[in-house]
């Protein structure tokens, strides 16, 4: 069973897509590496703000 989530950008009561289809979030300081199912990864600074596994959606508050 396979579970793939998006990550959203918070700011300011709105949300911006950063990633879909992702499978791993790793956290390394003060970036987040997000791998999507193909293997590709993005990364950014910022904290995770919150994890909803029900409806597989990642919030995080990115650092300026």
């Amino acid at each position: 069973d396979m579970c793939l989530s998006t990550i959203y950008a918070e700011q300011r009561n709105r949300r911006e897509t950063l990633a879909t289809a992702v499978q791993g979030v790793l956290v390394h300081g003060d970036s987040l590496i997000f791998t999507d199912i193909l293997g590709n990864q993005s990364q950014v600074n910022g904290t995770i703000a919150s994890v909803d596994l029900i409806h597989n959606e990642i919030v995080v508050h990115l650092r300026q």
